[in-house]
């Protein structure tokens, strides 16, 4: 039924992915085992150049996080006055608002009269050669890498990025030797050098920071820091006991089995390293959540109590299942009330998993 060249979808998938992509309606089609036609979309472009909405605004307020934004922010003002090195672990269950958190420091940080560098790496669950793959995308970040730059061009990039921060030219090429394994250009470097021992390419990485972070404050993120392995998380340790003098603030987001897996994560010099749990919002934030996303104010009835039993204080939690009352039309906006039934249908008091 796609059109040549087209991606075709369903319902659910169209609901599932339409703040990442634009469609554009076709008319129902009928298709085997189905009785009545399905409606379907063509997907016509995607509205973030990386497939994410990195750059998009938040939909609803910041609620019930206060504190621990205040946290982040002193942290922050910590490394950057007294030009010290600090590591603050974001914890919390998925959807409790780790990723929120961060872009609410980043939109303080950009606020601030001085120019700092911001960058951010992910750690991924799956994959071949991923072991540091969040800091490679910090460098890509820094030296302005693109995905589809030719191994020439990365290495002209990576050498350029090091001699702006490095004066010495020994220093320049013992850098740019271990930080080209993190660009995929290790092969070639390997073979004319040899595989350098992890606590000489740790030291490196390490100056290759500081050595940004004396230019002007550096706030390094990295996402998802239960999926990292044992290696990354040791950088990590090694980057906030040993950096130096420089204004360096490294925030590190994760769930809480990273604790059972690392009991002593998060515990390096006294005042270097904070950890901050994200408990689930109060009853009285959840309702305001859920009425931000209505934008209309709700009921206190027994329809709202189940939602807010079913949602748990978790903020992903409320967008999905108010989204989801709002698809199938089970909300009455005229009075406010979440959940309420339109004539002749019943309405669950479960949300789909």
């Amino acid at each position: 039924m796609a059109p040549v060249g087209s991606v075709l979808v369903g319902e659910a998938t169209y609901r599932a992915t339409r703040g990442l992509f634009d469609y554009q309606p076709l008319p129902p089609v009928r298709v085997k085992g189905k009785a009545e036609p399905l409606p379907v979309w063509v997907a016509a472009s995607a509205r973030g150049r990386l497939g994410v909405a990195v750059d998009q605004g938040p939909a609803t307020p910041f609620l019930g996080r206060e504190a621990e934004l205040g946290q982040l922010q002193r942290s922050y003002a910590t490394a950057r006055d007294e030009g010290s090195v600090r590591l603050v672990t974001v914890s919390g269950e998925p959807g409790v608002g780790k990723s929120r958190l961060v872009r609410e420091l980043r939109a303080f940080v950009d606020a601030q009269p001085e120019l700092i560098a911001w960058r951010e790496g992910h750690c991924l669950p799956y994959g071949e050669g991923i072991s540091f793959w969040a800091l490679g995308e910090v460098l890509k970040a820094q030296a302005g890498i693109l995905e589809f730059d030719d191994p020439a061009t990365v290495a002209a990039k990576l050498a350029g990025t090091v001699a702006a921060v490095v004066e010495e030219p020994a220093e320049r090429q013992w850098l740019e030797t271990r930080l080209a394994p993190l660009l995929g250009l290790a092969s070639d470097m390997e073979a004319r050098t040899g595989t350098p021992e992890q606590a000489e390419t740790f030291t490196a990485w390490r100056r290759f920071l500081e050595a940004v972070a004396a230019r002007r404050p550096l706030v390094l993120v990295l996402e998802d820091l239960h999926w990292a392995d044992d290696a990354l998380l040791a950088f990590v340790r090694h980057l906030a006991e040993e950096a130096r003098s420089v204004p360096l603030l490294v925030v590190a987001t994760t769930r809480p089995e990273l604790f059972d897996r690392d009991p002593d994560w998060g515990q390096g010099p006294p005042g270097r390293a904070t950890t901050v749990t994200l408990a689930p919002l109060s009853d009285a934030d959840t309702t305001r959540l859920i009425a931000a996303l209505l934008g209309r104010a709700v009921a206190r009835d027994r329809a709202h109590a189940t939602l807010l039993g079913r949602i748990g204080g978790n903020p992903l939690y409320a967008e999905q299942v108010c989204r989801m009352l709002d698809d199938q039309g089970l909300l009455e906006r005229e009075t406010g009330r979440c959940g309420s039934p339109p004539p002749r249908r019943s309405c669950p008091t479960r949300s789909r998993r």
